[in-house]
């Protein structure tokens, strides 16, 4: 992916995820658990000399372990990454 907008400075990601999931269905919920990790790396590059700036590679990575859900048309999901940074996310959707 590059950035686009400044053309004064060149921004690569690269990334790759990896994700393994397992669904379980009854008549009224349906439950999928899962765990993945990704990485990442990103590379930026001044393009202009109207500074004098050091290229940049960043790499990172984050492992994750969620369950998604559905009851109806109602959709719930809660996820933990660990990375640099630790978060918990809920997620509420509604289908149609």
């Amino acid at each position: 992916m590059s950035l686009f907008g400044p053309e004064d400075l060149q921004l690569t990601v690269f990334g790759a995820d990896l994700l393994a999931s397992k669904s379980y269905n009854t008549r009224w919920v349906s439950l999928s658990p899962y765990v993945g990790v990704s990485s990442y790396v990103s590379t930026a590059q001044e393009k202009t000399a109207a500074v004098s700036l050091s290229d940049e590679t960043v790499v990172g990575a984050r492992a994750m372990v969620g369950v998604t859900g559905e009851v109806s048309k109602l959709r719930l999901g809660a996820e933990y990454s660990a990375a640099r940074v630790n978060s918990f996310s809920l997620k509420v959707g509604f289908g149609l």
